[in-house]
Formats: C-alpha cells, sequence, structure tokens
C-alpha cells in the first residue's frame, strides 16, 4: 500500500512538472515576438503601406545579406525583405533603384548599399 502512494505521488509530482514545463514553453513562444522584437516580414506579403521604414533588397545565397539580418534582428529594427530572385515586385523596385550591389537597404528614401560592420 505504501508502495502503491509513493507511486501515485511521483506520478502526480511528474504531471504536475510536466504541466508546468508545456505552458512555460508556450508561455515564451507566445511572448517571444515581444522580447525580442520583430521577426523579418516578407515585403510582398504587405500592402506598400503597411511596409515598415526600413526595406531590404537581396537574396537567400548572399552572405552580406545574411549579415544584414543578423545585424538588424539583433539591434530589433522593423524592416521587411524581398527576395530579388523569388519577387517579382522586388526586381522591379530594386531595377528601378539602380539596384547594385546587394543587400541593398532602403530607409525609408535613404539609400544604403552592402554591409559592412
Amino acid at each position: 500500500m505504501s508502495i502503491s502512494k509513493s507511486a501515485g505521488k511521483l506520478t502526480g509530482k511528474l504531471g504536475f512538472g510536466l504541466t508546468t514545463a508545456v505552458l512555460a514553453v508556450g508561455y515564451i513562444w507566445l511572448i517571444k515576438p515581444l522580447i525580442y522584437g520583430p521577426e523579418r516580414l516578407n515585403c510582398d506579403d504587405l500592402a506598400s503601406s503597411e511596409r515598415p521604414a526600413v526595406v531590404m533588397y537581396g537574396t537567400d545565397w548572399c552572405q552580406f545579406c545574411k549579415r544584414t539580418r543578423w545585424f538588424l534582428e539583433d539591434h530589433k529594427v522593423a524592416y521587411c525583405e524581398y527576395n530579388i530572385e523569388q519577387s517579382e515586385q522586388g526586381a522591379r523596385e530594386f531595377a528601378a533603384l539602380n539596384g547594385q550591389p546587394i543587400p541593398l537597404i532602403m530607409v525609408n528614401d535613404q539609400r544604403l548599399e552592402g554591409f559592412n560592420t
């Protein structure tokens, strides 16, 4: 009988611990954007009026683009990105801006070319 009670207490504690862990992970997942700032947005998913002030034109393979993403995310900068190889709208805007090199970053009307820290 005492073994049964001990097993019941252990099962109860494990269940409570597991429930607490699941709730904690869920809570962190829900508030992550509040702690870490905005995630990178795809400009194609936004109306032009919804775009943040910072727009990046780049590619998936570009190492300087990757470093720029890390920098913007580390500094909690709200931005959206066009992959100029996959987005027709992004490719048009990049060409209209006489885009070279990548990444090309527009902050409102100010143009920033490349990435160097």
